[in-house]
């Protein structure tokens, strides 16, 4: 069995990654690099991203191949840079089988002891330094045509020095912040090197990107720097207006503020590259009446409200055929009060959802809420349609859900006058209707049809979310999880029609059957009387009846250390094998006694009605490593990828492949095995 998608939320919308595979190569990042590895787990290309030149200026055809010498079994040497980084060192065969915690302690070979007394003395001479470099930070990829989109940031300050106004830098205080490189992976069947086909600087720091076939949709946010560029010209201390009297003061004000209005304006046209053409950018009267807490403009326009941050959503065609190296984006956006967000896409419409606050008078407390604002998305293009706010927030991507004319979208409000007092919570789920013919009517607000509140118990908040056509699960925690069935069928009508208590609660949940009538979960154990964690547990539910859902069965890691698995947040990194019944999951064991029962790397389970059985555990670092400090400041993500029945995985420095039939290792890449240079906590 082979399974090397990424696991997105909606079937169809590709969620960019740290990692991708087409199911003949593997593209990671790792820092500044770009490394590609072959399906049975060969290295056959590393590549540099530009580096910042004095700090200053980008040249950004000077990345850097350090691959050298391919050959045709896969052994390749790596060209070294100055501090001796990036060597790659072949090693074949098995030090040591993927094997059951409980057959045994691990003890460390001669090379981990010697690499360990290495570090140590690296300790002991240098101090933990971090250095500024570009960092790739996602990966989108289509196979049809064999593109590969790599996100890099750091670039933003060379860019912003030839952009802005003398004297005042940019408007958007990110601008640049965002670079996009696209390339052709052709070349590398025949051993060949990744061809660079286009670039480009977008504004804004990175939040997430999203593809549809070869569409890509990138979303990014700018501060506004509106002091420079208004508030401080407007300011009575000015030398032209301090000597002047209130009345005085206004109108010459105000004759300047239209001069600097206008400058502004032009600024931002120009840094946003609109060519004078701005009708994917939703009007700032959209925001007073769909969006506002009863906002006032004259007084929430600056540096709280409104007018605070930009955020965009540049779209543009994978497949297109590039020319001079430039990319052709279409931008839309919309001016936000906040820059924390979440991003949802189904097939036709991007959500961003900001999350805002605003201070209740009367209660003397703060009530915090999400703004939704919906792009519809045709082709390489997206289109403000939708504006709406609901109360409180979110709490991740999995909480929002596009089905028919309708988002259906849970949220936890929390209303506290002061940290030692008790928290007032209310979890609800809403359900909107999205307007129709917006660009003809005019109308685009969303609106509210349907309310279930009060769900959980008194303080309890919502740990997971999982929306499945016309029918929801969710789960709220405090000391005990309630798992409740939802009935959606009635957007106007929605209703929890089955609930069950159990320990702990869960992070991510999964429908594993064609049915969905099996739900696999993700999350923590915890004492029902205190609600304080015991470990990661793994559940499975049956939910054949939604009126009546069961426990099956529950697997728990109770070994005194502190256990997690980085999927509880980061859903990428889960993934379910369905033919095998086997999943594959990041585990960490923290021990803050014992040496020896720390583990950082992955383990499988058999899933099965009758129990969930712990199969092999595969070790990315000896315990002796992790608390070594003298690491390379970067880290791969944790993925796992699954090509005939063998499992490469990747986490933090190393990536591993196993036989998933009997555990044995087949390969390992150290990608910090020769850093001589850096010195960084092995958990950045």
């Amino acid at each position: 069995e082979s399974s090397f998608g990424t696991n997105n939320q909606e079937e169809g919308v590709d969620e960019a990654d740290y990692a991708k595979s087409d199911g003949r190569f593997v593209y990671t990042a790792y820092g500044d690099l770009l490394i590609v590895l072959d399906v049975y787990g060969n290295e056959i290309y590393r590549l540099q991203m530009p580096p910042l030149i004095d700090n200053t200026a980008l040249d950004p055809l000077a990345e850097k191949d350090l691959t050298q010498n391919r050959t045709v079994d896969g052994r390749i040497t790596l060209e070294t840079n100055d501090a001796g980084q990036y060597r790659k060192k072949w090693r074949a065969g098995s030090e040591s089988n993927g094997r059951a915690r409980d057959s045994g302690k691990r003890r460390p070979s001669n090379r981990e002891r010697s690499k360990r007394q290495k570090r140590v003395n690296q300790r002991d001479a240098a101090p933990i330094t971090y250095t500024s470099q570009p960092k790739i930070v996602d990966l989108l990829l289509h196979p049809e045509s064999n593109r590969l989109v790599v996100v890099v940031k750091e670039y933003g300050k060379a860019i912003r020095l030839t952009v802005g106004r003398t004297g005042f830098g940019t408007v958007f205080n990110d601008y640049g912040s965002t670079h996009i490189r696209i390339y052709d992976t052709k070349q590398l069947i025949e051993a060949g090197p990744l061809e660079l086909l286009a670039y480009k600087n977008l504004n804004g720091k990175y939040q997430s990107a999203r593809s549809i076939g070869p569409n890509a949709h990138i979303v990014t946010t700018s501060w506004l720097n509106n002091y420079d560029y208004l508030e401080s010209k407007l300011d009575r201390d000015q030398d032209e207006f301090w000597h002047m009297d209130d009345e005085d003061y206004f109108v010459a004000a105000e004759k300047k503020a239209v001069r600097l209005i206008m400058l502004y304006t032009r600024q931002i046209m120009k840094e946003l590259e609109m060519n004078n053409n701005c009708k994917n950018m939703a009007r700032i009267a959209l925001l007073q009446d769909g969006l506002s807490f009863d906002i006032d403009l004259t007084r929430d326009t600056y540096s709280n409200g409104i007018l605070r941050y930009m955020t965009e959503v540049s779209s543009f065609d994978m497949s297109a055929n590039f020319e001079s190296m430039d990319i052709t984006t279409v931008t839309s956006g919309i001016f936000l009060p906040t820059a924390k967000m979440r991003i949802y896409s189904s097939l036709k419409m991007l959500i961003v959802a900001g999350e805002g606050k605003r201070v209740l008078e009367e209660e003397d407390g703060i009530e915090k809420k999400t703004f939704l604002i919906g792009f519809r998305l045709d082709g390489p293009s997206s289109t403000p349609a939708a504006i709406g706010n609901v109360p409180g927030t979110i709490i991740n991507s999995y909480a929002i859900d596009h089905y028919g004319d309708y988002i259906r979208i849970a949220t936890t409000s929390v209303i506290q006058e002061d940290y030692w007092d008790e928290r007032t919570v209310n979890n609800r789920l809403l359900i909107l209707s999205l307007p129709e013919n917006n660009m003809t009517s005019g109308n685009f607000f969303m609106e509210e049809v349907g309310r279930l509140e009060g769900l959980g118990r008194e303080g309890e908040l919502i740990k997971s979310v999982r929306f499945m056509e016309k029918m929801a699960f969710l789960v709220t925690f405090r000391q005990i999880d309630p798992f409740y069935t939802i009935n959606l069928t009635d957007p106007m009508n929605p209703e929890v029609i089955g609930e069950l208590e159990v320990s702990g609660f869960s992070s991510y949940l999964r429908p594993i059957n064609d049915d969905q009538s099996q739900v696999l979960a993700v999350g923590q154990e915890a004492d029902p009387e205190t609600g304080r964690l015991a470990g990661l547990q793994i559940s499975l539910f049956n939910v054949s009846d939604l009126a009546n859902p069961t426990l099956i069965t529950k697997y728990v890691v109770d070994d005194g250390s502190r256990s997690y698995s980085s999927a509880e947040w980061d859903f990428l990194g889960f993934r379910y094998l369905v033919q095998s019944k086997i999943l594959i999951l990041p585990v960490t064991l923290k021990s803050f006694d014992v040496i020896d029962e720390n583990f950082d790397g992955f383990w499988t389970f058999d899933i099965s009605t009758d129990g969930i059985t712990k199969g092999f555990e595969f070790r990315h670092v000896s315990p002796e490593n992790i608390i070594s400090y003298c690491w390379y400041p970067a880290l791969l993500p944790t993925r796992s990828f699954v090509f005939s029945g063998d499992v490469v995985t990747m986490r933090s420095h190393s990536i591993l492949r196993h036989s998933l039939n009997s555990g044995e290792k087949q390969w390992e890449l150290d990608l910090d095995e020769e850093n001589t240079g850096d010195c960084s906590p092995y958990f950045i």
